[in-house]
C-alpha cells in the first residue's frame, strides 16, 4: 500500500506534529488533518488491488528497446549498411522498439514515473506506427507514395514533442538529458534528410549516438539497482528552477500506533485559504513520528 501511493507525495513536504492533528507544509502551503480522516484515508488506500505495484524496473528495459532498435536504423542512414537491412529494422521495431518498450511504459506507469510511461508508449507506439508505414509503402508503393512534405512535418512534430521530454529531463539526470536532447537534434535532422543526403547521414551519426546513450543509460540504472555501482550520469541534476511543488499525498509508517500507515494529504483547497506561507521548507525541522490513539482504538475495535 505504501508503495502504491508513494508516487502520488510530493518531493519537498514536511509533517508536523501538533495534538493529534498533522499539519503538512508542501511548498509554504500548509493544510491540517485530524486522526479521524487518517483512518478513513488508510482504510481507502488499503483497497488498492495487489497487483497495483511493480517490484521491479523496467526503465532499462525500456531504455535498451529504444537504443538498439535505434542504433539498428541509424546503420542505414549512415549508409554503414544497405537498404537490404531494411526487413530487419522493421521486425525488431514492431517487437522490440515497438511492443517491447510500450509495455515498459505501461509497467512504468503503474509505478507511478509518469515520464517515464509517456516517453517509453509514445515512442513504443512510434516505432509500431513506423513498422507498419514502412510495410505498407513496401507493398504497394503505387497506393501508399512517399509524402515528401508530410514526412518532414512528421518528423519535425516529433522533434517538438521530444524537445517537451527534454525540458522534464532537466530535473533527472544526465543520461536522460543527454538521450531526449540528441534525439531532437535527430528528428530535426531526418526533417531535413527528407531533401538532402548529407543532412540525412548526419541525422544518422547523431541518432546513433542518442540510441547508443540509450543503451549505456540502461546498463548504467541496471548496475545501480543490482550492483550499486554509481557510473557518470546517474545523479540527479537541477536545471530547471522550482516553481511550487503540487499538493498530493505523503505515506509514512508510525510505529507507535501498532504499525499503522499515516496518509498525509496537502490540498488545492487548504492552500487557498492560506495565503500566506507560513514558513519556508528550509527553516523546517525534521519530520517526528506521531502516535494516534484513535486509529489505535479503531484497530482493536474492528479486531
Amino acid at each position: 500500500m505504501e508503495e502504491a501511493l508513494r508516487p502520488l507525495a510530493p518531493r519537498h513536504a514536511w509533517e508536523v506534529a501538533n495534538e493529534g492533528e498533522i499539519e503538512v507544509v508542501s511548498g509554504g502551503l500548509a493544510s491540517k488533518i485530524t486522526a479521524v480522516d487518517l483512518h478513513v484515508l488508510a482504510t481507502q488506500a488499503s483497497a488498492i488491488p495487489d497487483w497495483a505495484s511493480v517490484n521491479g524496473d523496467p526503465g532499462s528495459f525500456g531504455l535498451l528497446c529504444f537504443g538498439m532498435t535505434t542504433c539498428m536504423l541509424m546503420f542505414i542512414h549512415t549508409n554503414w549498411s544497405g537498404p537490404n537491412f531494411l526487413p530487419t529494422v522493421m521486425t525488431y521495431a514492431m517487437f522490440y522498439g515497438g511492443f517491447g518498450q510500450f509495455v515498459a511504459g505501461v509497467l512504468e506507469l503503474i509505478k507511478g514515473n509518469t515520464f517515464g510511461g509517456t516517453a517509453f508508449c509514445s515512442y513504443g507506439a512510434f516505432w509500431m506506427g513506423w513498422f507498419l508505414l514502412e510495410f505498407l509503402s513496401h507493398q504497394d508503393s503505387v497506393m501508399y507514395p512517399i509524402a515528401l512534405v508530410g514526412k518532414t512535418l512528421w518528423c519535425a512534430l516529433w522533434a517538438v514533442l521530444t524537445a517537451g521530454f527534454f525540458v522534464a529531463t532537466l530535473r533527472k539526470n544526465g543520461c536522460l538529458m543527454t538521450i531526449f536532447s540528441s534525439l531532437v537534434l535527430t528528428f530535426a535532422l531526418l526533417a531535413g534528410g527528407v531533401w538532402d543526403a548529407i543532412c540525412e547521414r548526419a541525422a544518422g551519426y547523431i541518432g546513433f549516438f542518442c540510441g547508443a546513450s540509450a543503451i549505456y543509460a540502461a546498463f548504467v540504472f541496471l548496475y545501480e539497482r543490482e550492483l550499486g555501482i554509481l557510473l557518470p550520469g546517474v545523479r540527479p541534476v537541477n536545471w530547471l528552477p522550482c516553481m511550487r511543488p503540487h499538493p498530493g499525498a505523503v505515506v509514512q509508517p508510525v510505529s507507535e500506533n501498532g504499525g499503522c500507515i499515516v496518509v498525509m494529504v496537502a490540498g488545492n483547497n487548504a492552500a487557498a485559504a492560506d495565503g500566506d506561507a507560513k514558513e519556508d521548507l528550509k527553516n523546517k525541522t525534521a519530520p517526528k513520528e506521531l502516535g494516534v490513539p484513535e486509529l489505535r482504538q479503531r484497530q482493536q475495535a474492528g479486531s
